[in-house]
């Protein structure tokens, strides 16, 4: 009794699977389905409007190099502003006296990170 209705259920399950097999019918099903994720309609996107999305995309990744361009500049500038530029030891005791104090923040963030 137990080995037929175990047999069932296993069949019932294959037949399922196989009413589920990704085919090209269950793809076109899927598409009128769920328009929203293929375009409108369930049809691609019109090639004008993929271009401009391409445009658009092109015009923000330069407004992004550039600003990053922009923030080096500055903060070269900051980093020279205090030191004269003809005396090499100031800029050697600047750069010593910044990396000491990244050390030492990084050994008090270690710290309390140990801590918790």
């Amino acid at each position: 009794m137990h080995k037929e209705q175990f047999q069932l259920e296993i069949s019932n399950r294959f037949n399922a699977l196989e009413e589920n097999k990704p085919t090209i019918e269950n793809f076109h099903k899927i598409m009128e389905e769920e328009p929203k994720r293929f375009g409108e309609n369930g049809k691609d996107k019109p090639k004008e409007k993929l271009e401009e999305d391409i445009e658009i995309q092109r015009l923000d990744v330069k407004r992004k190099t550039l600003k990053k361009k922009e923030g080096k500049k500055t903060l070269k500038i900051l980093n020279t502003q205090n030191l004269t530029v003809g005396n090499k030891e100031k800029k050697g005791e600047a750069t010593q006296e910044k990396k000491r104090s990244n050390r030492e923040n990084y050994c008090k963030w270690k710290r309390s990170k140990r801590s918790i």
